[in-house]
């Protein structure tokens, strides 16, 4: 970090609501977090393109009941989260009553080990809370040792739940909380 501290890393962020016109920052730094799923994924596995998720995100952030933060450092997007209510497995699609499911949290390397992940994640579930919602819902990939261990050091417990999520081509596993 040379002479900067964290502290004065976090001082210099300044964080707003996301928009859909974000959509295409939003991507990148997605896809940039899911290049750094190379790191446990198995040989030979490629990460999701910007361009792959672009019209997604834009879709979901063009949503009435979606809930996203992102944290800028100047004009250059350094985190983000986002959240909305949790919904049933596919086919059906259903809401799940006082449920929220945390769709993303990313930060970028340079800001891992900053307090940046936990105050997202702070913002996502207070909000939760706040909106009514009891409970929270996330997926994370399996094998992401890092991951797992920073959502269980904030409270959230595996379910026990796995599934093979073909968007992302990884196993994920269901963490849960009470908010």
């Amino acid at each position: 970090m040379g002479a900067v501290t964290l502290a004065q890393m976090l001082d210099g962020l300044r964080h707003r609501t996301a928009k859909p016109s974000d959509a295409t920052i939003v991507a990148e730094l997605v896809a940039a977090g899911f290049a750094t799923y190379r790191d446990f994924a198995p040989p030979g596995w490629q990460p999701r393109s910007a361009a792959q998720d672009e019209g997604a995100i834009h879709e979901r952030l063009s949503r009435g009941d979606t809930h996203a933060r992102l944290a800028l450092h100047g004009s250059t997007l350094v985190g983000l989260t986002g959240w909305m209510p949790a919904l049933t497995r596919p086919p059906d699609r259903r809401r799940i009553q006082d449920r929220a499911h945390l769709w993303l949290l990313f930060v970028t390397p340079r800001y891992w080990g900053s307090g940046l992940a936990q105050a997202l994640l702070a913002w996502s579930t207070t909000t939760m809370r706040d909106t009514g919602h009891t409970s929270a819902q996330l997926w994370t990939p399996c094998d992401s040792a890092r991951a797992r261990a920073f959502y269980e050091r904030e409270g959230w417990s595996t379910s026990g739940a796995a599934v093979f999520n073909p968007d992302l081509a990884l196993d994920v596993v269901l963490y849960e909380r009470t908010l």
